[in-house]
């Protein structure tokens, strides 16, 4: 149901053959590349280098696709302006994770490079299957709880105006499937954490097994992929965000504001 449903969301925003990915080379964006090679779209992985500097990412990233039979372009951000990169980023779009700014980062460094009217991104599929640091052991084993807190999450996520004012930026399209359509919203709304988040016949944990299952044929031709991403701690662009709140050249405002991206999230999970 799930591939049948990116199937027809990226079938139905397409204007043309080509789809470019956003590659994070992880299950997400792999999820993403295997719905858009289905629906019969000529798919490019996009993935990045930090200053010319080859990492296991990239590297990972051009096996899978020559096993699955897609392009793949590797670009390299110059990272010699960085900060300044950064405040501008900031002072475009809203992020509160020091995850999200990486994210956005690549993609607004990207975004303007490539050629594909339609690029898809994976984020929002950790919020789906509730895996980020806002869920507890009450959110495994009360649906309800499990359903009010991703819902509480989708409607204070910034990922879709950041994706549309990026897109807007680029003037290309840019669309998180996991975190903008609604009839895949729906389909993973509709299941608790066990069915998101345990294997088929529901003897051990296996994070994203919804996600696994649906891909599974594709899985299996591919070789292993990891489940969560390593692009930006393999890069070393989590070293260069770390380094962000402790330059002097962004003023204060902005400052505390990636201080907040930094922090232990305890007290703003005690507000949902």
């Amino acid at each position: 149901m799930l591939n049948e449903l990116l199937q027809q969301e990226i079938q139905a925003i397409s204007r043309g053959r080509d789809v470019g990915v956003l590659y994070l080379n992880d299950l997400d964006s792999f999820s993403l590349g295997c719905a858009a090679g289905l629906s019969g779209k000529q798919v490019t992985l996009h993935v990045f280098t930090l200053n010319g500097a080859q990492s296991k990412y990239v590297e990972s990233s051009c096996a899978i696709a020559q096993k699955m039979r897609w392009q793949i372009e590797v670009h390299d951000i110059n990272t010699g302006i960085f900060f300044e990169q950064i405040r501008g980023l900031l002072g475009s779009i809203s992020v509160h994770r020091k995850n999200d700014v990486a994210m956005f980062y690549v993609v607004s460094e990207l975004m303007p490079t490539l050629t594909e009217n339609l690029t898809l991104w994976p984020s929002g599929l950790d919020i789906l299957c509730g895996l980020t640091s806002n869920f507890s052991g009450i959110h495994k084993s009360n649906a309800q709880e499990f359903l009010t807190l991703r819902r509480t999450l989708l409607e204070r996520s910034e990922i879709p105006a950041n994706c549309i004012a990026l897109q807007t930026s680029a003037k290309k399209k840019l669309f998180a499937p996991y975190a903008q359509s609604h009839a895949v919203i729906d389909h993973f709304l509709r299941r608790d954490w066990r069915a998101l988040n345990m294997n088929r016949d529901g003897s051990h944990v296996q994070l994203k097994a919804a996600v696994r299952q649906a891909f599974y044929g594709e899985i299996r031709r591919a070789g292993k992929i990891e489940t969560h991403s390593s692009a930006f701690k393999s890069s070393g662009l989590n070293l260069l965000i770390s380094e962000v709140v402790k330059n002097k050249s962004i003023n204060f405002k902005l400052r505390r504001s990636l201080g907040e991206i930094l922090i232990d999230w305890r007290l703003k999970r005690a507000q949902l």
